[in-house]
C-alpha cells in the first residue's frame, strides 16, 4: 500500500510539476520543501534527523553551493564541475544534487564508482584537470549515499516499481557485511552473491578501506549509519590523495 501511494503522489507530482514548470526550477524546490511531509514516511523523517542531523534537501544544497561560490567569483563559463558519488540510478535522478548540480553548472565530470569511491583514481582527475577552462576553477561534489525506508531502518530503501525493499548504498552495506560475516577484509566468500562477491574489484577495494576504519562500531546506536560516516571519510581522503597527488593542479586551475 505504502508503495502504491508513493507511486501516486510520484505521478500526481510529476504531472503537475510538467504542467507548472518545465524543469526544475525555484518554483519546483518550494513544492518538494513544503509538500514533503506528503510524501515522506514520518519514522524515515526521525531517523533522518537523528542519524543526519546537517542534512539538506539537494536543492538547498545546491542554492547554498551556489551562492558561497558565486561570491568567490565561481560561474559556469569558468568553472568545471565534477563529482564522485555512487552509480546507483537514484542519485541520477532530475530531483537530486548531482543533477541539479550538473544543470547549474553546464556540465559534469564522472569521478565516482561504487559507494562513492573515485575510481576514476589520479589518471582521471588529470583528465579532469586538463579540461579546466584557462584561468578556471575546479568544483568538486563527493558523498556516500544511504537510503532509509518507512520502518526508519537506515540503509534500506523503496525503490519506485518495487514492493521489496532494497540496499542503499548496496555497496557499503555489502562491504560491512563481508567484514561482519568474514572478521577481515582478505576473507573473500564464495560467489554467487552480487553483493558480497569480492571478484568486484571495486567492492574489494570498498572492503579494503572500510574494515579498518570500524573500531568502535559496537558502541554506535546504528552500524549502517555509522559504516554512512566512515564512507564520506574514507571518499574525502581519496579526493584529497588526487588533489595532493597531482603537484602541478594549481598550473590548470587558480582555484
Amino acid at each position: 500500500a505504502d508503495a502504491r501511494r508513493r507511486s501516486l503522489i510520484s505521478v500526481a507530482a510529476a504531472a503537475i510539476g510538467a504542467t507548472i514548470v518545465a524543469d526544475y526550477s525555484q518554483e519546483y524546490q518550494w513544492a518538494q520543501k513544503n509538500f514533503r511531509s506528503l510524501y515522506i514516511e514520518p519514522l524515515a523523517e526521525e531517523t533522518q534527523n537523528k542519524a543526519f542531523p546537517t542534512a539538506l534537501l539537494s536543492g538547498d544544497l545546491d542554492v547554498a553551493i551556489a551562492k558561497t561560490l558565486g561570491s568567490r567569483g565561481f560561474t559556469p563559463a569558468n568553472t568545471i564541475f565534477a563529482h564522485s558519488v555512487c552509480s546507483d540510478e537514484v542519485n541520477n535522478k532530475d530531483e537530486q544534487l548531482v543533477a541539479l548540480m550538473v544543470n547549474r553548472w553546464q556540465e559534469g565530470f564522472s569521478l565516482g564508482g561504487l559507494a562513492g569511491l573515485p575510481f576514476a583514481g589520479k589518471s582521471g582527475f588529470r583528465a579532469f584537470l586538463h579540461h579546466v577552462p584557462d584561468e578556471g576553477k575546479l568544483l568538486v561534489c563527493f558523498a556516500p549515499h544511504v537510503g532509509i525506508d518507512a520502518a526508519g531502518k537506515v540503509g534500506a530503501l523503496q525503490r519506485d516499481g518495487q514492493t521489496k525493499v532494497s540496499k542503499a548504498c548496496g555497496a557499503a552495506v555489502g562491504a560491512y557485511g563481508v567484514i561482519s560475516s568474514k572478521g577481515a577484509a582478505t576473507s573473500k566468500p564464495s560467489g554467487g552473491n552480487d553483493d558480497t562477491d569480492l571478484f568486484d574489484p571495486q567492492l574489494n577495494t570498498i572492503v579494503n578501506l572500510l574494515e579498518p576504519r570500524l573500531g568502535g562500531i559496537e558502541k554506535a546506536v546504528d552500524p549502517i549509519s555509522f559504516v554512512t560516516y566512515q564512507m564520506y571519510a574514507i571518499v574525502r581522503d581519496l579526493i584529497d590523495e588526487c588533489v595532493e597527488g597531482t603537484p602541478d593542479v594549481w598550473d590548470f586551475a587558480n582555484e
